[in-house]
């Protein structure tokens, strides 16, 4: 009997420490939908090269998510200018992840890369100065944009867990941001 009684202790025990993880965690999930609208909002910049050309956005940047894997790719149109030239157009590509400010509780833009540029009239040799000035804009642009921000109309409990991030992934349909407790 006292087994008995000691096996069914040990087990209520054990769910009540389950039941009390699962309460104390939470996730956040956004989508692509939601950081291009995020996107789409902020205002386009421009940028000088040692006063060689001058790089702005033609369009907003476009996002897909978990491409590459656990990461998200950056697509853009831009218009690049050399002294005393007219603007002409160009295709970017890249990828970027994404980090939580806990003190702001938002997502921000992390580690762009730009792998490309597509301008056949770049010289080779100013093609990485270029690649280097557009990375710079992402992170300007983007290191005090948040591409996401927690809403601040949620559960006490959600607002206590988003002090505790444990994981960021992200796939191809979605950001999910998981919080705990403990």
């Amino acid at each position: 009997m006292k087994l008995i009684f000691g096996l069914l202790l040990a087990v209520r025990f054990l769910l009540g420490e389950t039941a009390l993880a699962v309460v104390n965690a939470t996730e956040v999930v956004f989508t692509a939908r939601d950081i291009q609208a995020v996107i789409e909002k902020a205002p386009r910049s421009k940028s000088m090269v040692n006063g060689l050309f001058l790089v702005s956005l033609e369009d907003s940047p476009v996002f897909k998510l978990g491409d590459p894997p656990n990461r998200f790719s950056v697509s853009a149109r831009l218009a690049i200018q050399f002294a005393g030239s007219k603007p002409v157009s160009a295709r970017i590509s890249g990828s970027a992840n994404i980090i939580y400010d806990e003190s702001r509780k938002a997502f921000f833009l992390d580690s762009p890369v730009v792998e490309s540029v597509e301008a056949p009239f770049i010289p080779t040799a100013l093609e990485s100065a270029s690649k280097a000035v557009i990375t710079d804009q992402l992170v300007k642009r983007f290191g005090t944009t948040p591409l996401y921000t927690l809403r601040g109309d949620r559960s006490m409990k959600e607002r206590a867990a988003w002090t505790s991030l444990k994981s960021i992934q992200i796939s191809k349909d979605a950001v999910l941001a998981y919080f705990a407790l403990q």
